[in-house]
C-alpha cells in the first residue's frame, strides 16, 4: 500500500532507481513536424530506429481529473493492432511545451504488458508540441525517450498528431433559489459551528431550488465568518430539488452570521450561530487536541483508501519533542505504519525523515526536514538538508529545494473547498542541477495536508476529524 507523506521511507525507493535514469539517458532530444507530410485529422505518426507507425485518433477529449485537467488522444495503429495512447495534463491547455519531466505527459503505445513504448517521467524525458488547439480541434508534435519493452531506452522522433474534439460540453443548468415564482424557501441546517472548530462533513446546509433548464450548476454562499458553503454537480430533470451544500473553514468569531447563497443571478440567505469557543489558530497542520485524536482518510491514484491518525504520546530526539502520525487501513490498525514525524514552531513545520532507506547508510539516518513555512509569502524558497548516496560507485549529494507556490489561496479537493490553503513545491537537486523529479503539497488552513502528488501517485482528502 503506498502512503501519503512523499517523505515517508517506504515510498522512496524509486529514487536511485530515478538517479540512474537521470544520469545515464541525458541526451538532447530534437522535436520535428515535417510539413511535407502533414496529418489528417484525427491521425498520428511517429518514427523509432528508422521504423514509422501510423494510425488513426479515434477519441479525443478534455476532462478534470482532481486539481488537473487531462487532455487525452486515443487510437490504433493502421492495421488495427497497437493501440495509442498520449495523454497531457495541466490546469489549461494552450499551445506550448508539455513535458514528462514536469508532471505534464505520459504516452503509451502497445496491445500488451510489457508495453511496446512506454514514456513518462521515470522513462526520461518526453516532449509534447500543442501547435494548435481551439474547441474542435488540436494539433502538435511530440518526442523523446520511452521504454522499449520495458527494458531499453530508445528515441522516439517525428511524432505528430491531429485530432478533432469529439466531446460537447454540458449545458449550465438555469433556475431560481426556492420555489417557482422565487420566493427563497427555509434552508435545513445540520451539524454543530463553534468558534475556532474547524467544519467538517457534517456541517451542511441543505437549500431549494427549482431548476428551469437542466445542466451543470454551482451553488454557493458568501465567506462569512471565515466560514463557506458550495455544491457542485448536475440537474438531470427540471422541478423543484434539494441540494446539500458543504460548509468549510474555521469560524473567527462568536454569534450569529448571515450567508448569502448565490445561484446564477437568483439569491437567498441564512444565518447561523457560531457558539463561544476559542480564536482559531493559524496551523496548516494541527497534531494536538485536547478531546480527541486528529485524523485523515485518504484516497490515492483513485483506488486505495487508508486512515491516518495522530498517535498519543510523543517522540523525543535530542531534547526536541515529535508528533507521529500513524497509517492504517482502519481505525484499529493505524499503528501499523508511520505515515510521519512532525513537530512544530514560529510558523515552521519539520518532518523528521529516515533517509537510509536510500542511501548507503545502515543504520537510520533521521534527519529532521523543513517542509512548509507559513509566515513567508508566496514564491519563497528553502533547502532541506543535503544528503548522500552512492550510484554506481558514485557519491553524490542531493537535497529537496522548496518552493510556497500559492498562499491563502481556495483549493477545491475532492469533494471540498478550502478556502485558505498553502501550496508547496518540491523539487530534487544535486548541487545546482534540478534532477527533474517533482512533486507537490497542499496545507489547508486548520486542516492539514488535503492534495499531494510525486512521482508515482496523486492523493486527495476523502474524510477528515479535527478536534478542539
Amino acid at each position: 500500500m503506498k502512503r501519503l507523506f512523499l517523505f515517508h521511507q517506504k515510498k522512496l525507493w524509486l529514487l536511485p532507481f530515478l538517479f540512474l535514469t537521470i544520469f545515464s539517458c541525458r541526451k538532447e532530444y530534437s522535436v520535428e513536424n515535417p510539413d511535407n507530410n502533414p496529418l489528417a485529422a484525427g491521425n498520428w505518426q511517429f518514427k523509432e530506429g528508422g521504423t514509422q507507425f501510423a494510425g488513426d485518433i479515434d477519441t479525443a477529449f478534455i476532462s478534470d481529473a482532481n486539481q488537473l485537467k487531462e487532455l487525452h488522444l486515443m487510437g490504433t495503429s493502421n492495421d488495427g493492432t497497437q493501440q495509442f495512447n498520449l495523454i497531457l495534463f495541466g490546469n489549461s491547455f494552450t499551445p506550448g511545451t508539455y513535458k514528462a519531466s514536469a508532471f505534464q505527459v505520459t504516452f503509451q503505445y502497445g496491445n500488451s504488458v510489457p508495453l511496446l513504448y512506454d514514456a513518462s517521467q521515470l522513462n526520461g524525458e518526453f516532449i509534447v508540441n500543442i501547435t494548435s488547439i481551439n474547441d474542435a480541434m488540436v494539433t502538435g508534435t511530440f518526442s523523446g525517450t520511452a521504454l522499449k519493452g520495458d527494458s531499453v531506452a530508445v528515441n522516439i522522433v517525428e511524432g505528430v498528431f491531429k485530432a478533432e474534439f469529439n466531446t460537447t460540453p454540458q449545458p449550465v443548468s438555469s433556475g431560481v433559489l426556492g420555489v417557482s415564482n422565487g420566493s427563497c424557501s427555509s434552508a435545513t441546517i445540520s451539524g454543530t459551528y463553534t468558534q475556532g472548530i474547524v467544519m467538517n462533513p457534517g456541517n451542511k446546509v441543505t437549500v431549494q431550488v427549482t431548476v428551469a433548464q437542466p445542466g451543470t450548476y454551482n451553488i454557493y454562499t458568501d465567506t462569512t465568518n471565515g466560514v463557506v458553503f458550495y455544491a457542485k454537480g448536475n440537474f438531470s430533470t427540471t422541478g423543484v430539488q434539494n441540494v446539500i451544500l458543504q460548509g468549510a473553514g474555521t469560524p473567527v468569531n462568536e454569534g450569529v452570521s448571515q450567508f448569502v447563497v448565490h445561484y446564477g443571478t437568483s439569491q437567498c440567505s441564512f444565518n447561523i450561530t457560531f457558539q463561544k469557543g476559542l480564536a482559531p489558530p493559524n496551523d496548516y497542520l494541527p497534531l494536538t487536541s485536547q478531546t480527541g485524536f486528529n485524523n485523515w482518510t485518504y484516497v490515492q491514484n483513485g483506488t486505495d483508501t487508508y486512515y491516518t491518525q495522530v498517535l498519543s504520546g510523543s517522540y523525543v530526539v535530542n531534547g526536541l519533542s515529535y508528533t507521529v502520525v500513524g497509517s492504517g487501513t482502519n481505525t484499529s490498525d493505524v499503528q501499523n505504519d508511520t505515515a510521519g514525524i512532525f513537530r512544530k514552531g514560529n510558523g515552521i513545520y519539520y518532518l523528521l525523515f529516515d533517509y537510509s532507506s536510500f542511501t548507503s547508510a545502515q543504520q537510520p539516518l533521521r534527519i529532521e526536514t523543513i517542509i512548509l513555512k507559513d509566515n513567508v509569502p508566496a514564491g519563497t524558497t528553502w533547502d532541506g538538508p543535503e544528503v548522500p548516496v552512492t550510484v554506481n560507485g558514485i557519491s553524490l549529494q542531493y537535497h529537496i529545494k522548496f518552493t510556497i507556490l500559492e498562499k491563502a489561496v481556495p483549493a477545491t479537493v475532492g469533494t471540498f473547498a478550502f478556502p485558505d490553503v498553502i501550496k508547496v513545491k518540491g523539487e530534487l537537486y544535486s548541487g545546482t542541477t534540478n534532477l527533474g523529479v517533482g512533486m507537490e503539497w497542499w496545507y489547508a488552513k486548520n486542516v492539514g495536508i488535503v492534495y499531494e502528488k510525486d512521482i508515482s501517485a496523486e492523493t486527495i482528502i476523502q474524510n477528515y476529524q479535527i478536534f478542539p
